[in-house]
């Protein structure tokens, strides 16, 4: 399941160059964190103490990403290639969260949250893998 935030579909919908040109990251965050589709930037989840610290953790880019036009299901679909934590010792990751990366956290965008397949996910030094739907992240 995902949910979106307000800010991320506005920039998605308006096809805003300011943001769309910046890289697609992901970040995990805790349990203590709850979904608001009002949060617009990646200050707004209180990262201090909602995302995962520890060894083998940090923010990653999102690489190979496609947009593909889906005419039998009438959605535009977003894939990136699977993403890796290596050697990852840094706590249960609740969900995921893609964002636009423009500078900082105060202005880096939030489009979505990410809650299919396998959540939450224990930490213990091992790798990680979060492995995309074959459908795709997201549609719309």
């Amino acid at each position: 399941m995902s949910d979106f935030y307000q800010k991320g579909l506005e920039a998605l919908m308006n096809g805003d160059e300011s943001y769309i040109g910046s890289d697609v990251q992901l970040l995990l965050l805790t349990s203590g964190y709850t979904f608001n589709a009002d949060h617009k930037f990646v200050a707004d989840l209180t990262p201090g103490s909602n995302e995962l610290t520890g060894t083998g953790y940090s923010r990653k880019v999102l690489g190979t990403k496609t947009v593909a036009v889906d005419d039998t299901n009438n959605r535009a679909v977003f894939d990136a290639a699977d993403v890796l934590f290596t050697e990852i010792d840094a706590g249960t990751a609740a969900l995921a969260v893609l964002f636009f990366q423009v500078t900082n956290d105060a202005d880096s965008v939030l489009i979505a949250t990410i809650t299919d397949g396998g959540w939450p996910i224990v930490t213990s030094g091992g790798d990680v893998s979060i492995v995309w739907d074959a459908a795709g992240i997201l549609a719309l």
